[in-house]
């Protein structure tokens, strides 16, 4: 299954409960049928914002700056970054309310969330993407698999 895709977006990410014990969170993002590519790309630098990498990579290049340009260097990043986000978080408004997910979490004593569903959709999600559909047919097949989530599932 690709990380992207026209429909949404996979996120696998380490996650370390109570206990210090290692698990893993899956994320199916299904965004809604007619999301353009722009959406697509401002949705995804969004998602990227609130993500462990993005996180390391505004400070990592932050510290490049403010090790090449000082403190004004560093002001400036964070102003251009900080307005990134912005236009991201207003150009996404509409299709974040939208936006459908299904997570499970992989912990040694096991999987918290429902693995069959994530299972199917996962399969259905990978069917769609290997199939040479027309773009008419390829949305509807896309919003037949975003409405099995339901209005509930954000």
């Amino acid at each position: 299954m690709p990380l992207s895709a026209r429909w949404g977006h996979v996120d696998v990410t380490p996650d370390v409960i109570a206990q210090q014990q290692q698990s893993l969170r899956a994320t199916l993002w299904i965004f809604p049928p007619g999301t353009n590519s722009r959406e697509r790309a401002l949705m995804r630098i969004r998602m990227l914002a609130r993500s462990w990498t993005g996180i390391l990579g505004f400070l990592v290049i932050v510290g490049v700056v403010g090790t090449a340009f000082g403190i004004g260097g560093v002001v400036i990043t964070t102003i251009a970054v900080l307005a990134l986000w912005l236009g991201a978080r207003q150009g996404t408004a509409r299709i974040h309310k939208g936006t459908r997910h299904l997570q499970i979490v992989v912990r040694p004593d096991g999987v918290r969330g429902d693995l069959a569903e994530f299972e199917s959709i996962a399969t259905q999600l990978d069917s769609l993407d290997a199939a040479n559909l027309a773009p008419v047919n390829y949305e509807a097949e896309w919003g037949h698999i975003y409405r099995q989530l339901g209005p509930g599932r954000r």
